[in-house]
């Protein structure tokens, strides 16, 4: 067994953020379960560092009879240390030991004197390849492989030489497990055994394997599950969406191409088809949506003057059969049909419109006698009209015909009717 005598090395059994440090000087290892081995007759010398408390730790051992403390300021550091020392260790030193400073947590120190004389036995098995830690020596571990790789280890890796001479249980052993399992017999198939594995594929490409690619030979002999099956290679039947058809041109068979095809106004969002390769179909089919038309699209088409009634809409996308009011700015007249209606290729369906400059009809209200010829709510620059009175009433004036000349009439006052007198 190799034991450590160097300053150089410092164990912190426990986090520094812990109170006190411990460093080790002597012919010490370090064992599983954070025990400090000393080699039976030799010495270790424990340094417990307070960690940053200005005050001397303390120890505190089952034995202490049998241990020395010093207590000191290290001259380089500053740190108040207490050093613990164990000479001509035995096994009365076996113990617990526990470092402090008053009123702060405390750090545990486990010691175990090791007999370098103990030794286990070595092993011996044609089957296996056994890596010894440190020569059998008390609490040294033994490793466990086995030579041919198509067997598998039954039992523990590990065995650790313990204080009787003995290791700690029986070495494993090496058994081809494959051999306790039954074999398969499948036309179908192609089955290779490695290890306790059985490794199946298809012989037929055309077919694909339908269940586990291998199973496992487990210790009672039985296979971990059921071999597979190989089936001729389909693809899964595709669902139709809403307002989504599917076509197939050789079924669900390898290589048949589904061809995907949305019912009008929808529009297709994805791919026109998709091919069955390997069991699987080469692409997701689409989705089928209602097409939606943008506003940026509508002020590119609309003419000049034109503008869309915006009240009640709250988004730059409209959507199928949206239909929008048309008006015209301040001072012009629509001419056409009024209205943009969003159509199924996304485009905005507008009528011959246009903004012109008009009259509106000459006609008060308060003047319900005066009659005009045509009679129209709006009146093209140039378009004439002519006035009249109802029967028992006659014009104020002589002025009989008036002409649009863009937003105003020929003449600025226009009669009206008055009362014919006997």
């Amino acid at each position: 067994m190799l034991f450590c005598c160097s300053w150089a090395e410092v164990i912190n059994l426990l986090q520094l953020s812990r109170d006190t440090v411990l460093e080790f000087r002597g012919h010490w290892n370090q064992l599983p379960k954070n025990y400090i081995g000393v080699e039976k007759g030799q010495w270790l010398n424990v340094k417990c560092i307070s960690n940053g408390i200005a005050n001397y730790p303390l120890w505190l051992a089952q034995n202490s009879s049998l241990v020395s403390t010093k207590a000191y300021i290290d001259m380089y550091t500053g740190n108040y240390v207490n050093m613990l020392n164990i000479t001509n260790a035995r096994e009365e030193h076996n113990g617990d030991y526990q470092c402090f400073v008053g009123g702060y947590r405390s750090t545990s120190l486990k010691v175990q004197v090791i007999n370098s004389e103990i030794l286990c036995p070595k092993l011996n098995d044609d089957d296996l390849i056994i890596h010894y830690e440190k020569e059998q020596t008390l609490n040294s571990q033994a490793a466990f492989f086995c030579k041919n790789s198509s067997k598998k280890l039954v039992g523990p890796n590990l065995l650790t030489c313990l204080e009787n001479g003995q290791w700690s249980g029986n070495p494993p052993q090496c058994e081809n497990l494959i051999e306790k399992c039954p074999r398969f017999k499948d036309d179908d198939l192609i089955i290779r055994y490695i290890r306790n594995y059985a490794l199946f594929s298809c012989k037929d490409r055309d077919k694909r394997r339908l269940g586990p690619r291998r199973i496992a030979c487990l210790s009672n002999g039985s296979w971990s599950d059921s071999p597979p099956q190989c089936r001729r290679k389909v693809c899964e039947l595709l669902r139709e969406t809403e307002g989504l058809r599917i076509l197939y041109t050789n079924g669900l068979d390898e290589g048949s191409v589904a061809m995907f095809h949305c019912f009008a106004p929808k529009l297709r969002s994805g791919v026109s088809r998709a091919t069955c390769k390997e069991g699987q179909w080469t692409d997701h089919p689409p989705t089928c949506t209602l097409p939606s038309c943008s506003l940026d699209k509508l002020f590119q088409v609309l003419p000049e003057n034109v503008m869309p009634v915006m009240d009640g809409v709250v988004s730059d996308t409209l959507p199928f059969n949206f239909t929008l009011q048309l008006t015209c700015e301040e001072g012009l007249r629509l001419s056409g049909i009024d209205t943009a209606k969003c159509i199924s290729d996304g485009s905005w369906q507008i009528s011959r419109v246009q903004c012109v400059i008009g009259c509106p009809n000459p006609v008060k209200t308060e003047d319900s006698e005066l009659l005009v010829e045509p009679d129209k709510d709006f009146y093209r620059f140039g378009e004439s009209v002519t006035l009249a009175c109802s029967p028992g009433y006659i014009l104020s004036s002589e002025v009989v015909r008036l002409m649009c000349l863009g937003s105003t009439w020929s003449e600025r006052e226009l009669p009206h009717c008055e009362e014919e007198w006997e």
